[in-house]
């Protein structure tokens, strides 16, 4: 399962804005279901505003993103996170995410995170 989602990350990381040198992509996932995906962008977005502790860095996070599309937040708390990274040649970076991120995983109950 976590190869086929990578896999679906992988793909989706094409539509995310290139920021930096990088494109990242977040997918959550309830009960072997993908219920969410998010990219990062340009833009910022309010729940970038309530983790990030630096209001001059607030471009939305692909996961971020994610969270901010599921409606019934309740299913947070039995879901995992998958985070994905390519480089501007398309390679597989380490994409452990941000302290902002993992603050707002913690915070909506988030178990399991996998990033590649």
């Amino acid at each position: 399962m976590r190869n086929e989602i990578f896999k679906i990350l992988e793909e989706e990381n094409l539509k995310a804005d290139m920021i930096g040198c990088s494109r990242h992509s977040a997918a959550i996932v309830h009960r072997n279901k993908i219920i969410s995906i998010g990219h990062n962008k340009r833009k910022t977005h309010p729940l970038m505003f309530k983790f990030q502790h630096r209001s001059f860095k607030i471009l939305l996070h692909a996961e971020i993103d994610a969270i901010s599309k599921v409606r019934n937040k309740n299913l947070l708390k039995d879901s995992e996170m998958y985070v994905s990274r390519l480089s501007k040649g398309n390679n597989i970076l380490n994409s452990e995410p941000c302290e902002t991120c993992k603050k707002a995983i913690r915070f909506y109950g988030i178990q399991r995170m996998y990033w590649t």
